[in-house]
């Protein structure tokens, strides 16, 4: 899946970058692991304090954290302070009693462009925490290979 997303980035020549949240770095993670990723990553701004988020990236404080809004505030953040041509943000819980009392294994997982915006709601139905943010990073890079396939 990552060598198909790696392609599809080169064919295109586009530059990603993420804001990562519940994820706390994995997604980046594993874009880096494979050779050539700097020839298209930009980079990740890892903002998992609300304090981070309001003061680095500059997202609006009256949304919720853990929304479809918040999702979309960070990827355009993202990707206007990278100067990508795509952003992926995602924002969620991956503890029982998180952030706002949303279930556990709940993300929202933003994509956009100049042109566009989307935005899904996920559930994992992993257990531990460790899986749950596997399965969200995973689940972003298939929701970037639709978008990509979808817009270019």
């Amino acid at each position: 899946m990552i060598n198909t997303l790696f392609e599809k980035l080169k064919n295109n020549n586009l530059s990603i970058s993420a804001a990562e949240s519940v994820t706390g770095g994995k997604f980046s993670s594993l874009i880096v692991s494979k050779n050539g990723a700097s020839s298209f990553f930009k980079g990740s701004f890892i903002c998992y304090s609300n304090e981070f988020k309001y003061n680095i990236l500059n997202v609006r404080e009256d949304i919720k954290i853990i929304s479809h809004e918040m999702a979309s505030e960070l990827s355009i953040k993202s990707r206007e302070l990278s100067k990508a041509n795509i952003s992926i943000s995602f924002t969620g819980n991956s503890s029982k009693n998180g952030i706002e009392m949303k279930p556990k294994g709940l993300v929202y997982i933003a994509i956009s462009n100049s042109d566009t915006m989307k935005n899904i709601k996920y559930v994992s139905k992993e257990n531990t925490r460790e899986k749950i943010i596997d399965d969200i990073s995973n689940k972003g890079i298939k929701f970037l290979l639709e978008f990509i396939e979808k817009n270019y």
